[in-house]
């Protein structure tokens, strides 16, 4: 297991996308289904949940309420050819369409938009992803341990997302997601030089001296292990050092912040 955090990577953009989206789903049904989480592929993705139920014209109505969330309208406006990708992944869906192809194929949209354009994202912008992934990330702590683990570390939001999204979290989400495509679009950050190791050995100190000297032991035998945790004590107490480590960056002021963050980054 690699102690680097890459998860303004891929651990917090497009998941409020999904949830906008899902807000549109129950709109259209005008109900809110229970089958209606969160669940970006990669964590970059927009996630949609359909159900068998659907109407054949569904696609086409969503597409439009699509195009009012800020992360869509970014995609239309600086990314034509992504954006008639999604467009033809939404437009004309069968009645019969499964949820996991729906999911998949709106969210490869996203995923390939933001793996080509995160290298790109500036400083301020990469602290924005940060603190979402932040805050998805310690609310999931209580429930789902080894998810928040995943997620700070760039893995894919796991399904868990559902039952701690906010409306707040979802917000700034959804903000941060269209500020990465209009930005890296518009005015593209060059490419940041690597942390040097022993600044990334300083942070994480700083990080580990604020667990419980147990925990210390055992993050410092994971780290050196170079590998996963296998229990849920060990995810819990994994998951609280990244928090930790990502609290340490976060406490700079966004533009230096959001600079060590894409410099750890650099690093792998």
């Amino acid at each position: 297991m690699n102690p680097i955090l890459t998860s303004a990577l891929s651990g917090a953009a497009g998941a409020a996308a999904g949830a906008g989206i899902a807000w549109l789903v129950g709109r259209l049904l005008r109900r809110r289904p229970g089958w209606l989480p969160i669940l970006p592929v990669l964590g970059i993705g927009i996630a949609l949940a359909i159900a068998r139920s659907l109407q054949p014209s569904f696609g086409d109505r969503l597409m439009v309420e699509m195009d009012d969330l800020p992360s869509v309208q970014a995609l239309k406006a600086h990314y034509p050819a992504d954006y008639e990708a999604l467009r033809s992944s939404v437009r004309g869906l069968p009645a019969d369409t499964r949820a996991d192809d729906v999911r998949a194929r709106t969210a490869e949209v996203f995923a390939r938009v933001l793996r080509r354009q995160i290298p790109k994202a500036d400083a301020e912008s990469i602290y924005a992803l940060q603190q979402v992934t932040r805050s998805y990330s310690a609310a999931l702590r209580d429930v789902d341990a080894r998810g928040c683990v995943a997620m700070m570390e760039g893995d894919s939001a796991p399904p868990t997302i559902a039952e701690v999204r906010r409306p707040d979290i979802e917000r700034a989400d959804m903000s941060a997601t269209a500020r990465v495509l209009i930005q890296t679009a518009t005015k593209p950050a060059p490419p940041p030089t690597p942390m040097p190791f022993e600044d990334l050995l300083r942070l994480s100190a700083a990080a580990l001296a604020t667990l419980p000297e147990r925990d210390q032991d055992v993050t410092i035998a994971i780290l050196r292990e170079e590998r996963d945790p296998r229990t849920p004590e060990e995810n819990r107490i994994m998951c609280d050092f990244n928090l930790a480590l990502t609290d340490q960056l976060l406490a700079l002021p966004p533009r230096e912040g959001g600079a060590k963050i894409r410099a750890m980054m650099a690093m792998n």
